[in-house]
């Protein structure tokens, strides 16, 4: 089985948690996405509700975007009052926010392609555009009282230079962190390192995660997310997310 994704979220402890380490579960949104894997709103009800009574203190809980049944699932999830803070993945779109809004949760992660490859060949766009879309995006977030995190997709393929730029507007516009995302999974433990410390040094007042794939399945000791992440580990994070079961290798949305 591949490895599961995993994030790491840096900089200061969630607000009203006093542990140094923050736990978040992302097994109903990207962990559902592993081929032939699909949860009933029975089971995500299960899942959630155990992994709450363990303590964890925020779950990834679905894509509202992707239709009705998934909103009335995370509607359900919400209903539940959980403990762990509920947050949904979003396109860096008006509109997906705006399913999210009316699931009842109250964060959100936006996410955009940062790679000039992806950028240019997925979106058909260009750098100012991203920027542009960013700001917009964010201000609505953040007029709606959102609690925001800016997803990098590709990051791992971006230049640093533009990586600090995006964190630099998100902190500006007023997102509460950063995810840097090793989209296809290509990065070795060092290089990892070396990127997160550079991000950390450029701007330190917005928290980041790392988000991380093995979808080439790396026959390693340790599997290179999982290596990546104790790398990224070690330039003191106060969050890591996990997901059960594992990773896919074909999530890779449109744009409206």
């Amino acid at each position: 089985m591949t490895p599961p994704g995993v994030f790491v979220l840096k900089g200061g402890a969630m607000e009203g948690t006093s542990s140094s380490i923050v736990i978040d579960d992302t097994t109903l949104r990207d962990g559902e996405q592993t081929a032939g894997v699909v949860f009933s709103k029975k089971e995500k009800i299960a899942i959630a509700t155990m992994l709450d009574a363990m303590g964890i203190q925020e779950l990834e809980c679905g894509i509202p975007a992707m239709g009705k049944d998934e909103q009335a699932s995370i509607r359900a999830l919400v209903d539940l009052g959980l403990n762990a803070r509920l947050i949904t993945w979003n396109r860096a779109v008006r509109e997906d926010v705006e399913a999210s809004i009316a699931c009842g949760v109250k964060a959100v992660d936006i996410s955009l392609s940062v790679s000039d490859i992806m950028i240019a060949h997925k979106l058909g766009k260009n750098r100012e555009w991203v920027k542009d879309q960013l700001k917009r995006t964010l201000e609505f977030c953040k007029k709606k009282g959102l609690y925001v995190s800016v997803g990098g997709e590709d990051s791992s393929r971006a230049e640093i230079p533009f990586l600090l730029e995006l964190m630099s507007i998100a902190l500006e516009f007023g997102a509460d962190r950063f995810r840097y995302c090793d989209t296809l999974g290509i990065l070795d433990p060092f290089t990892m390192f070396d990127n997160i410390a550079a991000l950390r040094r450029g701007v330190p007042e917005l928290d980041l995660e790392v988000h991380t794939h093995n979808d080439l399945a790396w026959p390693r000791p340790m599997p290179l997310p999982v290596s990546g992440r104790v790398h990224a580990l070690s330039t003191p994070p106060s969050m890591a997310w996990v997901s059960v079961p594992a990773m896919q290798p074909s999530k890779r949305w449109s744009w409206p």
